[in-house]
């Protein structure tokens, strides 16, 4: 069913009263700037005039952004849905040889970065933020005398492209159209009944899906305001949500343990939260974290190429341990191959969607191998209980082959994660001339602190099968980190592989 019908984003963000709040920039350290509706679109559609007469962007040109979290992204990134024009966002802490590549791939008519850095793009006009604050002055003051913006885009036109993060090798581009990213903010609306008095915390980089899919496609639907941070504080969550009355958080990758980790506080539980997104956690500590904060942590699986989530866990019908059932507007299978399985069996979970990606940027094969037939084949395993509830088991690709058995990293990891004094841990396969592969556990114990390997296999024995027990295992101070806060496991691979 179509809800959305030719809605596109530079359409969305026009739907809401002028008056009502749009953004609140928090910088942790200054007076919050904030920011209305009707503010913004003078903005956004000031700085569409800009790009288009004096920089010569039109429809379908590729702007890349590479700026951390501020008013100005969000205002270029809406310039750009005004006009047309393909929006390219990358980390704002990539530098030049981690942005060649992409730079190479995409034909940049503009690039746009925060800081005066070396980038070597023949075809672009690169900008610095300096100019856009610039520019942002002459459109407050009215001092612009320019006109038009062109025809703007078609629902089915392309409106973003984004980068995976690289955890399982080269980022790739994820090209997305107007009508998924809007679908999403509609999904989003309807299973969390989301409406203009919501406000949503935004910390997570705007170049990731977890930023925009999450929280600016979801409130420029529902009419919200959105509360944006440069970055994750721990230490300033749950102040930064009772000061601007956030009703929707984000703790996903993680970042549950990091807030949980702060010294309680006596009005932990006084404050507006009703969703607050967070990754499958063991019982007791998702009990714990209600108990603390007063709010359910919302569990749930999905992808960058389905613009989050696909699966969800909510309240009255959740079921801990589990990633959810499928949500509204999304089909969700287990197969093998084209056949699909029956309850209980593990394989491919694969999912078809209006929101997810058109195509990999430049990647014809990999889009061929990726979606067939509408689905797409995710490369992640996982099978349906008997009550239809999604459990993820791991990575196809990342699955350890041992003397026959197949060994999940992810359900490894869990349970090294559920040791009261094991902060994280990944997991992998490494050669093995007589059983394939054996597996590596590299383990950050708590506090850093000294902690016997034998009594680390001693928990995993009392857990699992013995042949899913490591094979060997590393404690370290330190885990390479992708920017989204992730575990790197490409990178752990290559430190810690050698046996």
């Amino acid at each position: 069913m179509n809800v959305t019908g030719t809605l596109t984003l530079d359409k969305l963000i026009e739907n809401s009263p002028a008056k009502n709040l749009f953004l609140v920039f928090d910088k942790y350290t200054e007076e919050p700037a904030r920011i209305t509706y009707g503010e913004f679109r003078n903005l956004a559609k000031g700085m569409a005039i800009c790009l288009y007469n004096d920089f010569g962007v039109r429809k379908n040109d590729r702007i890349l952004v590479r700026m951390e979290n501020c008013p100005e992204y969000l205002i270029v990134e809406f310039a750009c849905f005004y006009i047309g024009a393909l929006f390219v966002p990358v980390h704002h802490l990539f530098r030049k040889e981690e942005l060649n590549g992409i730079i190479a791939s995409t034909n940049l008519k503009i690039i746009i970065s925060d800081e005066d850095t070396e980038i070597s793009c023949p075809s672009a006009t690169v900008i610095f933020k300096k100019t856009i604050n610039e520019y942002i002055y002459k459109i407050k003051r009215g001092s612009f005398d320019k006109y038009g913006y062109g025809n703007g885009p078609h629902f089915k036109d392309p409106a973003i492209l984004m980068f995976s993060s690289g955890t399982t090798g080269e980022p790739k581009g994820m090209l997305f159209t107007h009508e998924a990213c809007v679908y999403q903010g509609a999904m989003s609306r309807i299973i969390y009944q989301l409406s203009q008095e919501d406000i949503h915390l935004v910390y997570f980089p705007l170049c990731h899906a977890s930023g925009q899919a999450y929280s600016v496609f979801p409130a420029v639907y529902s009419g919200g305001a959105i509360v944006l941070c440069p970055k994750f504080s721990a230490s300033r969550w749950i102040e930064v949500v009772r000061r601007h009355n956030v009703t929707i958080g984000n703790l996903i990758f993680g970042l549950t343990k990091f807030v949980y980790a702060q010294p309680r506080e006596e009005h932990d539980r006084d404050n507006k939260l009703r969703v607050c997104f967070g990754e499958s956690l063991p019982e007791d500590e998702v009990k714990s974290f209600k108990e603390r904060f007063g709010v359910e942590l919302s569990e749930g699986y999905g992808l960058a190429e389905t613009l989050a989530r696909c699966t969800h866990n909510l309240p009255g019908q959740r079921k801990i341990g589990s990633n959810g059932l499928p949500g509204w507007g999304v089909e969700v299978e287990i197969r093998d191959d084209e056949k699909e399985l029956s309850l209980g069996e593990v394989g491919e979970i694969v999912v078809r969607t209006a929101k997810r990606l058109k195509e990999y940027w430049m990647e014809p094969d990999l889009t061929k191998e990726t979606i067939k037939n509408g689905w797409l084949y995710t490369g992640d395993l996982g099978y349906f209980d008997e009550g239809g509830y999604l459990h993820f088991v791991g990575r196809r690709k990342s699955i350890i082959k041992r003397s026959g058995e197949n060994i999940s990293p992810t359900e490894v990891e869990k349970v090294l994660k559920g040791h009261p004094r094991i902060e994280e841990a990944v997991v992998f396969g490494i050669r093995d001339e007589f059983r394939g592969e054996v597996s590596k556990a590299v383990i950050i114990v708590k506090d850093l602190a000294e902690m016997p390997v034998d009594e680390i296999k001693d928990w995993c024995v009392k857990e699992m099968a013995i042949f899913k027990v490591p094979d060997i295992i590393e404690i370290v101070d330190k885990i390479p980190q992708t920017y989204t806060g992730k575990p790197d496991r490409q990178k752990v691979i290559e430190c810690y592989s050698k046996r």
